[in-house]
């Protein structure tokens, strides 16, 4: 086994599958503070009887930056065929938003759109409800929260907002950045509304009216007060969210100092312990220890702390796991690594993560240990208590075990000489689409090693191709499945496209086909990183009729659009087709705040598939290919 122990990478933002769109009802459905709200939610047919099923409401109030989550249990009701339970708001709430949850793998978010309540006392909207509902509209939300983005609605809510509390502050800042931002409004009146707003009073004890003010003198050209007023507000409230965030920006500007950063970060960490960066903090500062041949030190580090994340024990085992002579070392600390995760401080939970999908989180974590930990005692020669550890290990992370997790499971195994238990993972892996070199190697030879007489045949290589393929098929058949379940289903976009000929096309034209849509700008470094890769998948499907690529420039900086973005297409030699969104009117109605954004459309036009950021070439391929390959096939169709 290799001695140093791999640090596997926490992944908990993988898409979940959604079950179809069903009807909920909230009663009252604007309360007024602190009442009791009744949720009905009547599902599609084939979902009657799910074994739990969970509202998962998520409150706002005027002042918070982010939503607080928290789950409500439904019960089946026999006669109205619905689930029904209800939660109690808090006297702060201004405004909510519900989605319902299996409370594991499935959800229903109403087609992205969620549910939702406005907050009233005496038969009027309480202050910021209608601003904290359009600000959730505007695509800033953490990614449980996270609905379908629509510019329009934000600045619909936020002009209600101001019908009714024309004094709003952050609704008035919001109203004109966003107003800005969508073109609606020119440069000259939106610093004109800039300058009346630095003018208006407004309460500077609340931080989110304080922090409006500040972005307001940043805009301003007037970066001086903007800090003057961040500094002010820090001295006044050190242990503040702003106080906090500071802290943060002044230590990521050190986290390459290995003298100055550890210190700073341990009293960082006892000032604000459940700070949501705490986890990469601590394994920075470990890290310096560890390169400077400290892990003692790292240790002491650990020790000093509120809350010590199991993935820091985990760097100081990797380092300890270096030698034979130090594994018993190694062995402590994923130990300690392993306690840790297994008792996860409610202090720690996100605010905007319902209890049961903390509980997903911690499951993570606690398999990432312990895949460490087998490895520890794997080395250590103690392949029975390894292989335990690694079965848990598979337990807890279920689909989203990795092609590594499995080798480290196969390996103890065949060292403990349990050749078809280790066949048998090695098919699962394989079948999961989890293969890897030393998988597939292993695989074939486990295959002649204790394959069934039937099975084997003569011990041909035929027949084991024939074994491979069918397991091959499995892997291709899991992954469309996955991906079929994880469609956004969202209804067609109309817009208009213009090609670098001049030449008008609208996204209508292509119904038929599948489409996709990458929205880009020659200034944008990971879209440009991400073209020749685009460039392979285009020669891929540039036969099939049925596919049509979309490369849509978007947000230049120049009002010469075409001539720099058909220079650029014409110096790189690609070939794919070029179409520019002129107006910028395409992308905004696709809910784009960033890019790259690719957009998978079906031949019916629905918005099925969303890739936001850079991928890796081949992780990019292959995925383009599968949701391509999937929306080709008619069986996605016959599933809608």
């Amino acid at each position: 086994m290799n001695k140093y122990i791999k640090f596997l990478a926490l992944f908990f933002a993988a898409a979940a599958p959604a079950f179809a769109t069903g009807e909920l009802t909230l009663n009252p459905g604007t309360p007024p503070p602190g009442n009791r709200i009744t949720i009905k939610y009547k599902p599609d047919e084939k979902l009657l009887h799910l074994s739990n099923v969970y509202a998962v409401v998520y409150s706002f109030r005027e002042t918070s930056l982010k939503p607080t989550a928290r789950q409500a249990e439904l019960k089946f009701d026999q006669p109205s065929q619905a689930y029904i339970g209800e939660f109690k708001l808090d006297s702060a709430t201004v405004y909510g938003m519900v989605k319902i949850s299996d409370g594991a793998k499935k959800y229903d978010n109403n087609d992205g759109k969620f549910w939702d309540f406005f907050v009233q006392k005496s038969g009027k909207l309480l202050r910021s409800a209608n601003y904290r509902a359009a600000i959730t509209y505007y695509g800033n939300m953490p990614q449980q929260a996270q609905r379908r983005t629509d510019f329009e609605k934000t600045l619909q809510l936020l002009r209600k907002e101001l019908e009714l509390y024309p004094d709003n502050f952050q609704a008035k800042v919001a109203l004109n950045s966003i107003s800005y931002e969508q073109k609606n409004i020119d440069s000259v009146a939106y610093f004109r509304t800039v300058n009346n707003l630095l003018s208006s009073p407004y309460d500077g004890s609340v931080e989110s009216f304080a922090l409006s003010a500040i972005r307001l003198y940043g805009t301003a050209g007037q970066p001086e007060k903007a800090d003057s007023l961040r500094k002010l507000y820090v001295r006044q409230y050190p242990q503040s969210g702003m106080a906090e965030e500071q802290d943060v920006q002044a230590l990521s500007a050190l986290v390459q100092d290995a003298e100055k950063f550890p210190a700073m970060a341990q009293a960082f960490l006892k000032k604000f312990p459940a700070n949501e960066y705490r986890e990469q903090i601590q394994i920075a500062a470990v890290t310096h220890y560890v390169n400077a041949k400290k892990p003692e030190m790292a240790e002491e580090f650990l020790e000093a702390i509120q809350y010590p994340s199991p993935m820091a024990y985990v760097q100081i085992a990797r380092s300890y796991a270096g030698a034979d002579s130090t594994m018993e070392d190694a062995e402590v600390m994923a130990e300690k690594a392993v306690d840790i995760a297994r008792n996860p401080v409610v202090q720690t939970k996100p605010s905007h993560l319902a209890e049961f999908e903390w509980q997903e989180q911690t499951d993570l974590a606690l398999g990432t240990v312990l895949d460490v930990y087998g490895q520890v005692e794997m080395t250590l020669h103690r392949n029975d208590k390894a292989i335990a550890v690694f079965r848990e290990m598979m337990h807890l992370l279920g689909d989203n075990a990795t092609a590594p997790q499995y080798e480290h499971l196969i390996q103890a195994l065949i060292n403990a000489g349990r050749m078809k238990d280790a066949y048998s993972v090695a098919c699962t892996a394989i079948g999961a689409s989890q293969s890897s070199e030393y998988i597939a190697t292993e695989h074939k030879k486990l295959y002649s090693e204790v394959a069934d007489a039937r099975e084997k045949g003569n011990g041909s290589s035929e027949k084991y191709d024939e074994v491979l393929a069918q397991l091959e098929k499995q892997a291709k058949e899991s992954r469309l499945k996955k991906m079929s379940s994880q469609r956004l289903n969202m209804e067609p976009i109309e817009g208009m496209l213009t090609t670098l000929d001049g030449k008008k096309v609208t996204l209508a034209d292509f119904k038929g086909k599948v489409v996709m849509i990458d929205f880009w700008a020659t200034w944008c470094g990971p879209c440009v990183k991400s073209m020749p890769s685009l460039q392979e998948v285009y020669n891929k499907y540039s036969g099939n009729d049925q596919v049509q690529i979309l490369v849509v420039n978007v947000w230049e900086r120049t009002k010469e659009r075409k001539e720099v973005a058909g220079k650029f297409i014409e110096t790189n030699k690609y070939t794919f087709p070029v179409f520019l969104d002129l107006e910028d009117e395409v992308v905004k109605k696709f809910g784009v705040t960033g890019i790259p954004t690719k957009f998978f459309l079906d031949k019916e036009g629905r918005v099925q598939y969303k890739d936001v950021g850079f991928k890796a070439a081949d992780e990019f391929k292959e995925y383009a290919s599968s949701v391509i390959d999937l929306m080709l096939s008619d069986g996605f169709y016959k599933q809608q």
